[in-house]
């Protein structure tokens, strides 16, 4: 309920983790369905004043937030390059994407105080559905451009006042690879916790797929890919130690 309200990226995750031990643990369904149940009762319950109230304030159902149309459309449309509102640098084109925001265009904000907020997301996600059926291929470049961005950051998703951005860009990058192959390392040599951990890893960036990324948005799992990081070099210098003291040992014999 806490991570629902004050970070629902991290949602996917969680539900990631009972996908992937449900057909895992094929003695335990029951339990493991009880569980999704008690925690999906207890996580609505701790939002259901923040449910109320959206509902008094806003007149619509809105369970978490209601920007989603919002960022959908600023993440799909003619002008986007899947990076988050970076304001006051980049193309003058992404830059007039951006003043299209009503938090810096007083007439979209206008019109969201006259329409409502709840019937203006509405709005915003339906003209970005429209976009999206209209334009496949560019919907789906966009989607590939994001991966990219989220696991592998360039340089200029810093501000240009920032030092090391090609520092910050390698180190990202690098352990966003690391610990993506230490994933698919995990999940091909069997690990029993392998498909929590990518559940853990890669379900809360699930959602930026899908609109915009900006480099803190790694930041609740940046812990963890570090940690896959090393455990890959780990491994690799392990198997390059035993293989090397395989090699050296089989000299040995043959020599004597």
């Amino acid at each position: 309920g806490v991570v629902a309200l004050l970070s629902p990226a991290l949602l996917p995750a969680g539900a990631l983790m009972i996908a992937a031990e449900f057909p895992r643990q094929r003695g335990s369904r029951k339990r493991i369905l009880a569980g999704a149940l008690v925690m999906g009762v207890v996580a609505g319950v701790g939002i259901s004043p923040w449910v109320i109230r959206n509902y008094l304030a806003l007149g619509a159902f809105i369970p978490l937030r209601s920007n989603f149309g919002l960022e959908l459309a600023f993440g799909n449309n003619p002008l986007s390059d899947g990076k988050t509102f970076p304001w006051g640098w980049g193309s003058p084109e992404r830059r007039a994407a951006d003043d299209a925001h009503p938090f810096r265009n007083v007439a979209e904000w206008t019109r969201l105080e006259s329409m409502g907020e709840a019937a203006y997301m509405r709005d915003k996600q339906r003209e970005a559905l429209r976009w999206m059926a209209a334009n496949p291929g560019k919907a789906l470049q966009l989607t590939l451009t994001r991966f990219r961005l989220y696991w592998f950051p360039s340089a200029d998703m810093w501000p240009p006042e920032s030092s090391a951005n090609r520092l910050k860009s390698t180190l990202n990058s690098f352990f966003g690879a690391a610990a993506l192959l230490g994933l698919a390392r995990l999940a091909v040599a069997g690990h029993p916790r392998a498909w929590l951990l990518a559940a853990a890893a890669i379900g809360p960036s699930l959602i930026y797929m899908v609109t915009h990324v900006d480099t803190r948005y790694r930041y609740p799992t940046f812990g963890l890919c570090v940690l896959l990081s090393f455990d890959l070099l780990v491994a690799i210098w392990g198997g390059g130690v035993r293989r090397f003291g395989r090699t050296a040992a089989s000299g040995r014999i043959a020599d004597g």
